[in-house]
């Protein structure tokens, strides 16, 4: 039998990872082979409305091997959190998470079996951007839970980008403003998921939209993460 290898991680990295499951909670983590500095995730939600890749330093989950998958990575990441700070194994197909006297075996899944994101979405010459504070984000959640907000309305004139989260059962509404980068020439007016917004982490982002109906969501502030959300617009029934 192979001899266990410890496995350096951050635990705040893998807690992003979970917080992303809700798009697809199935789960292959790949180191950048272009420069074994990154790991790195690309997935897309089964109705493929949204992708994301999601870059962190290596050692932030230091598995051993070039890809690593897990068929529900929330599972894992409750299990991991069972101990305050355990301590990391790999041994073939498995990892053990341990805490003293205590241990549990968690069992990895085929790379090859579970579906990857795209590695590169097309996505330049955005009609608008703006940006949103970790402060937005925390209101925007909060907000989708009390009115349970299906969709999110962004609508463009000028120079101001209007949210406008709403449940199509219901009149219950919430709108926001927020000053865009580059004035628009035309008005923008789409419907997008609002789970995307009730998942991201509490972090800053940068908001792209083209008017053709996709959104790209870029993290802010962070020099050795990096995480690019792309979520397409919903038809209205």
């Amino acid at each position: 039998m192979a001899k266990a290898q410890n496995v350096k991680y951050n635990k705040e990295i893998l807690e992003m990872v979970k917080n992303l499951t809700p798009i697809n909670n199935s789960v292959v983590i790949e180191k950048d082979v272009s420069t074994s500095k990154s790991i790195v995730i690309n997935a897309t939600n089964p109705t493929t409305t949204i992708a994301y890749k999601f870059l962190a330093p290596v050692d932030s989950f230091a598995f051993d091997g070039e890809e690593i998958a897990f068929y529900d990575f929330s599972e894992f990441f409750q299990l991991f959190s069972y101990f305050k700070n355990p301590e990391l194994q790999q041994n073939t197909n498995q990892l053990l998470i341990s805490s003293g006297k205590s241990k549990i075996n968690y069992l990895l899944s085929d790379t090859e079996v579970i579906k990857k994101g795209p590695k590169k979405v097309a996505f330049s010459n955005p009609d608008v951007s703006f940006q949103i504070t970790s402060e937005d984000v925390t209101e925007l959640e909060k907000i989708i839970n009390l009115i349970n907000a299906e969709n999110v309305n962004i609508s463009v004139k000028g120079n101001k980008a209007t949210f406008k989260l709403y449940n199509s059962a219901h009149e219950n509404s919430f709108q926001k403003e927020f000053k865009i980068e580059n004035a628009s020439q035309s008005t923008i007016d789409l419907n997008f998921s609002s789970e995307v917004f009730a998942l991201l982490p509490k972090e800053s982002y940068k908001l792209e939209i083209k008017k053709e109906g996709i959104m790209k969501i870029s993290l802010e502030g962070k020099s050795d993460i990096s995480l690019e959300l792309y979520v397409a617009e919903v038809e209205e029934e």
